[in-house]
């Protein structure tokens, strides 16, 4: 990542906005960011940290914290970044959460956090990447740069307070950012894969233990024999009760099948009885039928005189349909003739009222000429209305501008006044501005004594712990020596009294070589027998505990280093800065604060003294133009007030010529519309009249004529009438009916008829039927007697019985054989599985202990890998450190594993030329270790852009260390980084140490002021 341009604006010191452009600087720039303490050199740190990944360097500013105080309220705090990676071009526009004023109204409002990332494309257009969404922005600057924002202060931002953090990181702390650089994930997953692999073969083999006692449980049984012994018992007695079970099989079908025989012999005679019984219903119902075949003759012969009858009843309809409608056509000619009498009265009224017609004509003529001269009336009180307006308007304006005036004056009188009050208050600005700092270094003074102060109390208090278990170890230590030799002494005891039983009388014994045994050794009731394995793991648990008592001592032994140099320290800092111990933080910052608050008001003092004179200057000019600008506003007026008189009296003029009742034209068009309108209705109604009276005389005719027609058919219809009453007497005379009525009630629907007919042929088949079955069943039961199915029942329940019986125990047998047979199945499948899982767990379970790191080394598969790359690190970082500490330390990788648990693999010491030791890193002094931080990060940029899979480190920021080197160290580092400019890297040093400004003439100097802080290039 290299930074191409960056600008802050409302961010940290920084009021307005500034603009840092690298480019400017050159290609591969090595340069000094120079500046006062608290000016904000630090916080160009922060804006690009907080650009890329919205915290600060140092994380002990919040970003919402860094909105800068002397910003205006309208200015928005917002960071611009603009890099280049690799090919690409990336730029950044971000903004902390912030209270902003209210686009309406007043108060403020929180601006919610905002982040905008866009790719620069060669023709200068932009792709917007991600907008707004904080976390998948972030997100996607990590999958950009490869670093996360801790890893990103510890290789590329070095601020301070961290500079030495990845020098004196663990092993453990180390790993993950050596993996983000060198992009050695694939290691990592490897170990997880082949772990996670291992892990499940385990659970598997787990599994199938469980497996074979719950196969054993589920049958019972606690071993594998005793299953075999139960299969063998079970499978002998399935053989007898199989046996059993046919002969009473046997058995219960000969009483099954006799038992049906009886059953059907039954069902024969109760159906012959069934059918007497039917057969004797039957013939009740014979009165019924022949009722039935009687009235289907009558309904057969009623059948023939049907049509006849209905001609006679369709001639009688004919008639009284007749006599009905000329009744109705009676009626319609009545009503015809006083329509036509109504028609003829309308059309003599509506033709008396259309001669007013020429009246109202004449006088729509003459109110139609009043027209125009109502139109120029309305224009000109239109016109009347727009100069009393425009009166009005500068009336208004006349007064408003004489309050303005007024308002001018009071607001000059009390600028004056403030004014002279404020230049009467006295302000020392250096005086307190000196102050102001001698209090920063003594708070800082006092702060560093409390925190070494702080150290030196707990490194006591852990060393007087570590003293506590040292002590413990030890105890444990004694403890499993002491058990160790009565283990031995045990079991030394029951060696001689094995070695006793063998010996024999005149044969040399193995020991002592005498062949006299007069008192062999015996065995001793109250020793517990001893064998080499208990011995084996007595020797193990003594030497891990002499493992951990010296784990312990070396961490004691370290502790009282750590103290001693703690001590020291503190010793070092009384010595140059007095007794700090009298001073008190919460009176120091009291003191502090008000301090600032003096030189805030101060400085706010003469800020609004030049401001009130400034003021001043334009409410004069603003007076004399508003009393300008009033004479011209009175001038108006009167004019306006001149034109307004005239335009009254033409409006009056106007007015004496036309009527009251019709000086509204909306009054005027709607008596012109009304009278229109009555003219209009007068020549429709009389030409509806005229309308209505032709129609009544046309609906006159024509009911005369249907009523006459109506009377020649109703004459026709009746002598046909007396010709089909003649016909029908003669045909019913003929027929066995004696009366009409009589005909009527024979009378039925063909269906009904048909059911009739259908239910006697019914009859006669069913007892056809009955009869044949009857007949059979005699004959075949003539000879045989009903059979006694209770007892027969009773036989065949008792053999139902005894099959079940026998058939229940042979199915418990064969359940519990089944049972025995799968679980011996299931047995030999788990043996054949576990087996399987054995082979694979010795290759996958070994692999995952030494890939994982729980080896002798305690170093895993990637941290070996690490680990070689780490030693190309401390090579080129060797060199660079012998170069500044002229040739006394080099940086080295610790062979030997740590002690306890603790990972290994990765942990850095120092090499001391003049001891010719090494030692760990962190017993170096603050500028050695300066001076070893800057030769790892160094190291560490040359060699993760050798390697193709690591992430491009082309930029380093320093922002502390300088001070506490010697003039020569600081030479040799400023050599060392010029030197690194051939590489291609930018290099920004942080710095107010005066001997780098002289040395390094390409800077950023950033300037403070009472009014924030600003920015200055030297040197391009």
């Amino acid at each position: 990542m290299k930074p191409l341009k960056l600008t802050i604006q409302a961010f940290g010191p920084f009021a307005n906005t500034e603009v840092i452009d690298f480019t400017q600087l050159g290609e591969h720039p090595l340069f000094l960011i120079n500046g006062t303490t608290g000016s904000g050199k630090s916080t160009l740190l922060d804006a690009m940290a907080f650009a890329l990944y919205g915290d600060t360097t140092g994380k002990d500013r919040a970003a919402n914290d860094m909105r800068c105080q002397y910003a205006d309220e309208a200015l928005l705090s917002e960071v611009e970044f603009i890099f280049k990676l690799g090919a690409n071009i990336y730029r950044i526009e971000r903004r902390p959460e912030q209270e902003r004023k209210k686009s309406r109204g007043e108060g403020t409002t929180t601006q919610k956090p905002e982040a905008f990332l866009y790719q620069v494309n060669d023709d200068g257009s932009e792709d917007l990447l991600v907008s707004k969404k904080i976390k998948e922005f972030n997100d996607k600057i990590i999958e950009l740069i490869g670093l996360n924002s801790e890893q990103f202060r510890q290789v590329m931002v070095l601020p301070q307070g961290l500079f030495r953090k990845l020098l004196l990181a663990e092993s453990k702390d180390r790993e993950p950012i050596l993996s983000q650089l060198f992009q050695t994930h694939i290691y990592k997953r490897l170990e997880e894969h082949i772990k996670a692999q291992a892990a499940q073969v385990t659970r598997q083999k787990q599994a199938q233990l469980e497996q074979v006692k719950g196969i054993l449980h589920t049958v019972d049984c606690n071993k594998r024999d005793a299953l075999h012994e139960r299969l063998d018992l079970v499978k002998q007695a399935l053989a007898t009760h199989q046996q059993n079970k046919h002969h009473a099989n046997e058995k219960l079908k000969k009483v099954e099948a006799d038992y049906q025989a009886a059953e059907q012999l039954k069902r024969r005679f109760e159906q012959r009885d069934g059918l007497l019984q039917q057969k004797q219903s039957h013939l009740e119902s014979q009165p019924q039928i022949d009722q039935l075949k009687q009235q289907l003759r009558s309904a057969q012969a009623a059948q023939k005189c049907l049509p006849d009858f209905q001609h006679y009843q369709q001639t009688q309809q004919g008639v009284s349909q007749l006599q009905r409608e000329i009744i109705q056509d009676q009626t319609a000619l009545t009503q015809a003739e006083a329509g036509q009498q109504k028609a003829e009265h309308t059309l003599a009224q509506a033709h008396n009222a259309y001669q007013a017609r020429d009246g109202l004509n004449q006088k729509i003529s003459q109110l139609g000429g009043l027209k125009p001269k109502l139109n120029e009336l309305a224009e000109a009180i239109q016109q009347l209305k727009t100069v009393q307006t425009h009166v009005d308007s500068k009336n208004q304006a006349y007064q408003g501008a004489l309050q303005q005036l007024d308002k001018r004056k009071q607001q000059r009188q009390a600028i004056q006044e403030r004014k002279q009050t404020l230049e009467k208050m006295p302000f020392n600005e250096a005086g307190l501005v000196t102050q102001i700092n001698q209090h920063t270094r003594r708070i800082e003074q006092h702060q560093a004594w409390l925190k070494l102060k702080q150290t030196q109390q707990q490194r006591q208090h852990e060393l007087t712990q570590k003293q506590t278990s040292l002590e413990q170890a030890k105890r444990a230590l004694d403890q499993q020596q002491t058990a160790l030799n009565q283990l031995e002494y045990n079991w030394h005891l029951g060696q001689a009294a094995i070695l006793a039983q063998t010996l024999q009388p005149n044969q040399a014994c193995p020991v002592c070589g005498s062949h006299d045994h007069p008192r062999p050794a015996q065995w001793q009731a109250d020793i517990e027998p001893v064998d080499k394995q208990t011995i084996e793991q007595a020797k193990t648990s003594l030497q891990n505990a002499h493992q951990a008592w010296l784990s312990v001592q070396e961490v004691v032994t370290s502790l009282h280093s750590q103290l001693n140099s703690t001590t020291e320290q503190l010793d070092s800092l009384i010595e140059q800065h007095g007794d700090l111990s009298q001073l008190s933080s919460e009176k120091l910052q009291q003191n502090f604060k008000a301090l600032q608050t003096q030189l805030a008001d101060g400085r706010e003092q003469q800020a609004l003294l030049a401001k009130l004179t400034q003021d001043l200057q334009q409410i004069e000019n603003t007076l004399q133009s508003e009393q300008t600008a009033l004479e011209q506003v009175h001038q108006a007026w009167h004019q306006a007030q001149t034109q307004l008189e005239l335009a009254k009296q033409k409006v009056a003029h106007l007015e004496q010529q036309i009527l009251p009742d019709y000086r509204d034209l909306n009054v005027l068009l709607n008596q012109i519309s009304r009278l229109t309108q009555q003219v209009t209705q007068l020549e429709q109604a009389y030409q509806s009249a005229q309308q209505q009276k032709e129609q009544a005389q046309n609906r006159l005719i024509r009911c005369q004529q249907t009523l006459a027609s109506r009377q020649t058919q109703l004459e026709e219809q009746r002598a046909l009438l007396q010709k089909v009453q003649t016909h029908w007497q003669a045909v019913l005379t003929a027929s066995e009916f004696e009366n009409e009525l009589g005909f009527q009630e024979a009378l039925v629907d063909e269906s009904r008829a048909q059911a009739w007919l259908n239910e006697i042929d019914a009859y006669q088949e069913q007892g056809a039927k009955m009869e044949g079955a009857l007949q059979q069943l005699q004959t075949e039961l003539e000879t045989t007697v009903p059979p006694d199915l209770p007892a027969m029942q009773a036989q065949r329940l008792a053999e139902q019985q005894a099959y079940q019986a026998v058939e229940d125990a042979f199915n418990q047998v064969s359940i519990d054989y089944g049972k025995l047979q799968s679980a011996l199945q299931k047995l030999e499948q788990s043996d054949v599985q576990n087996q399987a899982l054995e082979a694979e767990f010795e290759i996958i379970g070994t692999l995952s202990l030494v890939l994982s790191g729980e080896n002798n080394a305690k170093v895993s598969l990637q941290r070996f890998v690490l680990g070689v790359l780490l030693d190309d690190v401390l090579q080129i970082a060797t060199i660079r450190l012998r170069n500044m500490t002229r040739g006394r330390y080099d940086l080295i990788r610790k062979d030997s594993r740590s002690k306890g648990l603790k990972a290994s693999g990765l942990e850095l010491e120092v090499f001391d030329s003049y001891t010719s030791q090494s030692r760990h890193v962190s017993t170096l002094s603050g500028g050695e270790s300066f001076l070893a931080a800057l030769a790892l990060a160094l190291g560490l940029s040359d060699v993760v852009q050798s390697y193709a899979g690591g992430i491009k480190l082309d930029t380093l920021f320093i922002d502390e260390g300088f001070g506490s080197l010697d003039p020569e160290s600081l030479e040799l580092v400023i050599d060392t980084l010029k030197n690194l400019q051939t590489t291609g890297r930018i290099i920004g040093i942080i710095s107010h140490v005066q001997e780098l400004k002289e040395q390094m003439p390409l800077r950023i100097d950033v300037i403070s002021s009472v009014q924030g802080s600003h920015i200055k290039v030297v040197g391009i």
